[in-house]
């Protein structure tokens, strides 16, 4: 059973996750690589993916079974931070297409098949 922490935190990734596909709706690379706006919205959701992943992986460590390549979308939360000049618009775009839906994928499940534990009830 999920942890109520947890949970929350799996929906913070979903939402942020769900944000980005808004944002990136009907948006060509061209066109994202000229706004910098939305990369700048779309790097914030995904800081926000990876710090949330890491807490939970810290909560949890058995779901970086579950939770395909934890340590790189952490990492990516760290590289957009302290590295956010080795980071492309390429990079991030292909993140979004390829690597986000299967997040999402991942985390609708989790939500889905598991049940909040009540700290209350231990």
């Amino acid at each position: 059973m999920l942890q109520r922490e947890i949970k929350k935190l799996f929906w913070d990734i979903l939402l942020a996750g769900e944000d980005i596909q808004i944002f990136t709706e009907n948006v060509e690379f061209a066109e994202y690589k000229l706004n910098r706006l939305l990369q700048a919205a779309v790097e914030r959701k995904l800081g926000i993916i990876g710090e949330a992943v890491g807490h939970v992986i810290r909560l949890e460590p058995a779901l970086n079974e579950i939770i395909i390549d934890a340590p790189h979308i952490i990492s990516l939360r760290n590289r957009l931070i302290h590295g956010y000049d080795s980071l492309s618009s390429e990079i991030i775009w292909g993140i979004c297409e390829h690597d986000l839906p299967v997040l999402m994928k991942t985390i609708r499940t989790c939500i889905e098949t598991d049940e909040v534990k009540d700290s209350t009830t231990g």
